[in-house]
């Protein structure tokens, strides 16, 4: 069902709901007023009979008193008038007015009854003091005219009946004219192509919830058209980072197969060349398939409580087994209260692949292939971990940059590296939800801060 049908009828349940309850209402106050108006009508017409007829009565003779030829008989009215010992003195238009016990006990008790019957015959009793001051008791009974109520009815079935007509055609009405700025977003939305992401969706200047879709909507428009832009750019340069060290391999192996004759040692710095190659390939696929897999498996990364100390330790380890000719020192400033502090919430192994870059980079970059790594504890019970060199250092409007993916400083282009590293260290850090900073001069070497949040054990 469509959002205008379903608008729609939800209107018209809401119109018939507020009109059924005021006509129901408005019906019971006027049937009230009805009823109310029958009643004093009939007790008014009653008592100026009993008044009229009463003049003549005698207490020595209680036998009945005889219709005046004064006034008519009243069409479908009965009147009894009873004296003190309920004795019956009067009757007019009587056919029998039927009392029950309780209405008897009521009247003798001098309290007025008012009843409706099945029939719609209303009654009517109460006590009658006459000139003299003698008790009697007048019970008045008449057919009540439902003509008037029947009318009303059907007056009211009709006000019903339209108002839910002119509830439907307004309803339609309203929700077409509610809906149209929906339907020129969708109209808007799907005129877009792939090929037209720039495209934004026009915004109305209207201050509501339709002008926050649009807002929200061209938002994600321009999020979708930035990792379409990265994704380009990620094939791009994946595919430049890639051919490189192929054509290298490709080419070193042709120049060999080529040359008939080569000394042992020639054959070995060939061969040497073409493993380095290798490995820097293997090393960017590596890289490429990691952070693949972390935005990938984003929502799915397990998490477990990790010591920080071992694994700088281990990642340390890791690095010298590949490269013997780097440094790095690992220390601990200040003093944790216990070894909790020196856990975090993480997994272990983009960690340690997180801090094994930061820490590659830094002996990359540094002038004699050294970086000191401390641990800081702090009072208030947060850690921070910092990794510096002394290397050239960043410009302070690159610094931004470094996070990037394939970005490298464009003087360093001898270095080797992918520019890979450190953007997976950003989104390993992402999804930690750990900070990192780089704090950097030009010529004054780097330091990146990792911040890490305050550990609570599950």
């Amino acid at each position: 069902m469509q959002i205008r049908t379903r608008l729609t009828f939800q209107f018209i349940l809401l119109a018939a709901g507020i009109l059924g309850f005021s006509l129901m209402f408005f019906y019971s106050k006027y049937s009230q007023l009805v009823v109310k108006e029958h009643f004093y009508s009939l007790k008014s017409r009653s008592a100026n009979i009993a008044e009229r007829i009463l003049k003549d009565y005698n207490p020595a003779t209680p036998s009945q008193l005889k219709q005046k030829d004064s006034f008519a008989l009243v069409v479908n009215s009965n009147v009894e008038i009873y004296n003190s010992k309920f004795q019956k003195v009067f009757a007019l238009n009587s056919g029998g007015i039927n009392l029950d016990s309780d209405e008897m006990v009521s009247l003798m008790e001098d309290k007025e009854i008012c009843s409706t019957d099945k029939f719609d015959i209303n009654k009517i009793g109460y006590t009658f003091l006459s000139a003299d001051g003698d008790k009697f008791y007048v019970i008045a009974q008449k057919k009540m005219n439902m003509e008037d109520l029947i009318s009303i009815q059907y007056i009211l079935w009709l006000t019903m009946l339209i108002g839910l007509l002119i509830a439907a055609v307004g309803g339609w009405w309203y929700t077409k004219q509610a809906l149209s700025p929906v339907k020129t977003v969708v109209d808007q939305v799907e005129s877009m192509l792939p090929s037209n992401l720039n495209v934004r969706i026009v915004n109305s200047g209207s201050k509501d919830e339709i002008n926050h879709l649009i807002l929200t909507f061209n938002r994600l428009l321009d999020r979708i058209e930035e990792a379409f832009a990265m994704q380009k750019n990620f094939i791009s340069n994946v595919s430049h980072e890639l051919k490189n060290p192929i054509s290298v391999i490709t080419s070193q192996l042709e120049v060999l197969l080529q040359q008939k004759s080569r000394t042992e040692d020639e054959y070995k710095r060939s061969v040497q060349s073409v493993l380095e190659d290798s490995y820097r390939l293997s090393d960017i696929t590596d890289n490429l398939l990691q952070m693949a897999r972390l935005h990938s498996e984003q929502g799915s990364v397990n998490f477990s409580t990790v010591r920080i100390d071992d694994l700088l330790l281990e990642s340390r380890n890791l690095l010298l087994k590949s490269n013997s000719d780097y440094k790095i020192d690992i220390d601990i400033v200040g003093d944790p209260l216990s070894e909790e502090d020196f856990c975090v919430s993480g997994n272990k192994s983009l960690l340690r692949s997180a801090f094994m870059n930061i820490m590659d980079n830094c002996c990359k970059y540094s002038q004699d292939k050294y970086v000191d790594v401390k641990i800081y504890f702090e009072k208030n019970g947060h850690r921070r971990l910092e990794m510096a060199d002394d290397g050239p250092g960043i410009k302070t409007e690159d610094i931004p940059l470094v996070f990037k993916p394939f970005y490298r400083d464009p003087k360093s282009k001898h270095k080797k590296g992918s520019g890979i590293g450190l953007s997976l260290v950003d989104s390993v850090m992402k999804i930690h939800q750990f900070s990192i900073d780089i704090d950097s001069k030009k010529g004054q070497g780097t330091i990146f801060k990792v911040q890490f949040p305050l550990y609570s054990p599950n």
